[in-house]
């Protein structure tokens, strides 16, 4: 019963995977992924768990949690609340690069935080009703600009690199160094376009870029 059964088990077929899935599935991550997915088992707590582990190798902005979670409560009470609660644009298939109202809000942020100093400052003291007024109409963003919402860099990252490069290999971004690790295998895995090191930048200097 035991020897028929091994025979069975024997005579199964293999499960294939692509070379490009073998060559996903070998591919690292970054080489402290394992150590940062290990460290979630036993966080840091100053009460419960103060031996714990701390992680600094991830980019996780924690000093604003408490005011994020805030405004999601409020958002997300408005929305309940909301008697045009946007159930399609939720529920069912709807823009497939982002929600109309989410790109405004993305073009607005972008507008006001990526401007120039002394307008960001203007913009973000001014009330939600008197902000557009102090940024420059050939700086700001409208929500037609907002070609996808992507969740998070590296999605864009892979949908570009393998939009723009032909997948050949012969493609590159280059950038400076020290640079985010895992541009590198977002930009190659799926679009095969090579992040090339070609400047070297120092905190020395505030990283300016010397060519």
């Amino acid at each position: 019963m035991v020897e028929q059964t091994l025979r069975r088990a024997d005579a199964r077929p293999q499960f294939r995977v692509s070379k490009r899935g073998k060559k996903a599935a070998a591919t690292e991550f970054t080489v402290y992924a394992p150590a940062f997915a290990e460290a979630q088992k036993d966080l840091y707590d100053k009460d419960t768990n103060p031996k714990g582990f701390i992680p600094m190798c991830m980019a996780e902005n924690r000093t604003v949690g408490a005011e994020i979670e805030a405004e999601f409560r409020k958002v997300l009470g408005e929305l309940a609340a909301d008697p045009n609660f946007p159930r399609h644009e939720l529920c069912d298939y709807g823009d497939f690069s982002g929600m109309h109202g989410f790109k405004s809000a993305v073009a607005q942020a972008v507008s006001t935080h990526l401007a120039p100093p002394e307008v960001a400052v203007k913009a973000l003291e001014a009330s939600a009703e008197t902000a557009d007024q102090y940024i420059l109409k050939e700086e700001k963003m409208s929500p037609q600009d907002v070609l996808c919402v992507t969740n998070g860099c590296g999605s864009a990252m892979n949908m570009i690199s393998f939009c723009l490069g032909e997948g050949d290999g012969k493609d590159c971004f280059i950038t400076t160094s020290p640079a985010y690790p895992v541009f590198a295998t977002d930009c190659a895995l799926e679009g095969n376009v090579v992040v090339k090191y070609a400047v070297k930048t120092s905190a020395d200097d505030e990283f300016k870029i010397k060519l």
